[in-house]
C-alpha cells in the first residue's frame, strides 16, 4: 500500500511544490487554492490566511482542507 493512502486531503509540501492529496492522490497544484476556513494555499507553499497574514509550508508539512496543520512523524519539523 502506498503510504500517501494514509494521509488526509489537503495540501502538501513535497520537493519545494505544492501537491493536492485527495483520496490518496496526489496532484501538483498549479493555481492558488482556497480552504474552507478562508485560507488561500499558493503553489510555492505560501499561506494566508483571513486577516491577510502569510506563513510557507515546510517540507513534508501538511495542510488539510479545513485549515489544520499536519506535520509527518518522521518530519526534522518540530512537533507542538
Amino acid at each position: 500500500m502506498n503510504a500517501m493512502n494514509t494521509l488526509p486531503d489537503g495540501f502538501i509540501l513535497k520537493d519545494g511544490k505544492v501537491e493536492q492529496v485527495k483520496g490518496g492522490v496526489l496532484n501538483p497544484i498549479t493555481q492558488n487554492q482556497k480552504l474552507a476556513n478562508g485560507t488561500w494555499v499558493m503553489p510555492d507553499g505560501t499561506l494566508k490566511d483571513v486577516n491577510n497574514k502569510t506563513s510557507k509550508l515546510q517540507e513534508g508539512q501538511l495542510i488539510e482542507t479545513d485549515g489544520k496543520l499536519i506535520t509527518p512523524p518522521n518530519s526534522a519539523i518540530p512537533h507542538d
